[in-house]
């Protein structure tokens, strides 16, 4: 994603996960929020599906260890049920 992106993927944050509201979203977008780690799958300038990562420290066996945790996972309503969510997992994993 980049900075042109932010008002549509706040617009389908909203839209699509119903505990969140203005304030808890901007609070997300302002603190949290890395557009280098926003995966978009769009269509023109209409984003239909994205997916964030967020990257966490954890320690296994006595060993620090750098993991993704798949996060903030949407696709527009409109297309939901054709399989666009999944190409956009296929096309990270393969990352």
């Amino acid at each position: 994603a980049n900075d042109c992106d932010l008002s549509s993927i706040k617009e389908l944050w909203i839209k699509s996960f119903d505990d969140e509201d203005e304030h808890t979203t901007e609070f997300y977008f302002h603190n949290l929020y890395d557009s280098k780690n926003t995966y978009l799958l769009k269509s023109k300038d209409e984003i239909i599906s994205m997916l964030q990562i967020r990257y966490f420290d954890i320690m296994k066996d006595h060993k620090p260890l750098q993991v993704g945790l798949i996060f903030g996972v949407a696709t527009n309503p409109k297309y939901q049920g054709c399989g666009y969510m999944k190409q956009l997992m296929n096309s990270y994993i393969k990352i």
